[in-house]
């Protein structure tokens, strides 16, 4: 081989080895984002049942007050 035959499929080979890593990168790229869209989702389905917990527990534990005022409604 000569040496302009060699150097032009070294440059055939790494403009596919190039295009290869750029579609690979991009698919990756778009995978990424697929899963940063669905952890932001659960993220906030999180928070949201937290909040849902925190109304029952209020709903249904009497706050210390409450409990006082009743105990003192009973002695009374």
């Amino acid at each position: 081989m000569t040496m302009k035959r060699s150097h032009s499929r070294l440059v055939r080979l790494n403009s596919l080895g190039i295009s290869t890593l750029k579609a690979e990168h991009a698919k990756l790229t778009e995978n990424k984002n697929a899963l940063n869209a669905e952890y932001a989702k659960l993220k906030r389905q999180a928070r949201e049942i937290g909040v849902i917990e925190s109304n029952v527990d209020s709903i249904l534990e009497p706050t210390k007050s409450e409990t006082r005022s009743k105990e003192r409604d009973i002695t009374l």
